[in-house]
């Protein structure tokens, strides 16, 4: 499948393949890697942050530590922009890493933003040029970004949720520019929804962001992952209405509405996810995911507690039925 025209006609007999099981994996398991099917002969994937180096907080690899974003573009050089998006290419090589979360390309919106460190400039035009050129590099390694956050996330406090507004002229010319440049002249293939609301509409169920705008606008191809999976308005069976088709969940955010219509959902969201993963390198080699110790432990001491409860639950059954016994005057 891998060069095909993202409308080619054997799209459609390859997702005659997936059945809604493997549909509802694929979306719902997307928790930094994409999951394997047996049905299509589709590996894992493996997916990892982060905008100043690799850091994957799941399979405990950790990469070289780069410069900041900001650091980055206050250099004005295209040059080392792309320098460093081959030496993160590299780096993900040697640990068969697939995908990259990465960069961050949101806007300064004032000096005290507390993510200023990981998005490139107050200006628009210069965050898009260094973008691009860090984008291309790594897609000429068959990797894939996911930029970030898609869009208007210009702080940290409290950004889960938040409602953000603005009109749309700004939009366009200042906060969706450098996303514009790098999809258009960069050709990233994956992007990652923002936490916050445009409006009143969270980014990952905006379909006038993800599918007017990205999509249709822009002619971008590729998937849109959520930021993490935390968040109970995070709603899935919206989001794969919308043009978000992955789920960035560790323990699994599958569509739960099997209609007509989500099952259309859920094949085009696989389409989205299937075409970014064929146009890179991930079949080069298998990716074999291991359980980090903190889910072992965590998973450990759920038993634990578990056991105890359980145990305790029986105790105080025991305990009432003898209590009965002896009021009854069976025994004394």
């Amino acid at each position: 499948m891998a060069g095909l025209d993202y409308e080619d006609e054997k799209w459609d007999e390859f997702l005659e393949q997936l059945s809604v099981k493997d549909m509802r994996r694929l979306i719902g398991m997307g928790g930094y890697k994409t999951s394997a099917l047996k049905s299509i002969n589709k590996g894992a994937t493996s997916d990892v942050d982060g905008p100043a180096g690799i850091n994957a907080i799941v399979n405990g690899e950790s990469g070289v530590t780069h410069v900041t974003e900001v650091v980055l573009a206050s250099t004005w050089n295209r040059e080392l922009a792309r320098a460093m998006g081959e030496s993160l290419a590299a780096e993900a090589d040697a640990y068969a890493i697939d995908g990259i979360y990465a960069p961050a390309m949101n806007i300064h919106r004032s000096p005290f933003g507390g993510r200023n460190f990981e998005y490139y400039s107050e200006d628009a035009y210069l965050s898009g040029e260094m973008a691009e050129a860090e984008v291309s590099a790594i897609r000429d390694y068959g990797k894939y970004c996911y930029l970030k956050h898609f869009a208007m996330n210009d702080q940290e406090t409290s950004r889960a949720g938040i409602a953000v507004w603005a009109n749309e002229q700004s939009m366009r010319e200042i906060y969706l520019k450098p996303f514009e440049t790098a999809v258009k002249e960069g050709g990233a293939t994956a992007m990652m929804s923002a936490f916050n609301r445009l409006g009143t509409t969270w980014c990952g169920a905006n379909s006038t962001l993800l599918q007017m705008v990205l999509r249709d606008e822009w002619g971008g191809r590729g998937m849109v992952i959520t930021d993490y999976d935390g968040a109970a308005y995070m709603n899935v069976d919206q989001g794969i209405r919308a043009g978000n088709d992955l789920m960035l969940s560790t323990t699994g955010d599958m569509p739960t509405d099997t209609s007509n219509t989500a099952k259309q959902a859920m094949r085009r969201a696989s389409h989205n996810i299937l075409y970014t993963v064929v146009n890179s390198d991930a079949g080069a080699y298998t990716y074999v995911y291991k359980m980090p110790g903190w889910m072992k432990i965590l998973i450990a001491a759920d038993v634990v507690i578990v056991l105890l409860a359980a145990g305790l639950i029986i105790r105080g059954k025991k305990k009432r039925a003898a209590k009965i016994i002896v009021e009854s005057g069976i025994v004394e």
